[in-house]
C-alpha cells in the first residue's frame, strides 16, 4: 500500500522541539502529573499507590468492575440528566 506522507507529521518530525515559533503544534502544552496533581489539589503519592501495588496482568476479561461501573453511572441517573429533553 502507498500512502502519500503527512506533510504536517513530517515538519512536526523534523523540527517541533526546535523550532523558534512552531506555528502546527496541534495540541496544548504538555505537563507533568507533578503538575496535574497539583492543579486539581490531588496528593500525587495517594493517587498512585494503588497503581504502584498493582500486579501487572491482563485484568478482568470483560472489563473492570469500576470502570463499567463509571461508564454505566451516568446511563443509570439517566432520567435526572434528561428531564430537561423534549
Amino acid at each position: 500500500m502507498n500512502i502519500k506522507p503527512f506533510a504536517v507529521e513530517e515538519w512536526m518530525n523534523a523540527y517541533e522541539t526546535t523550532a523558534r515559533y512552531n506555528i502546527a503544534e496541534t495540541c496544548v502544552d504538555s505537563i507533568s502529573l507533578d503538575t496535574l496533581f497539583d492543579l486539581c489539589g490531588i496528593d500525587g503519592d495517594a493517587f498512585l499507590r494503588p497503581l504502584r501495588a498493582r500486579r501487572m496482568t491482563y485484568g478482568d476479561i470483560e472489563g473492570a468492575p469500576a470502570m463499567k461501573e463509571g461508564i454505566t453511572r451516568p446511563c443509570l441517573n439517566r432520567d435526572a440528566v434528561y428531564a430537561g429533553s423534549p
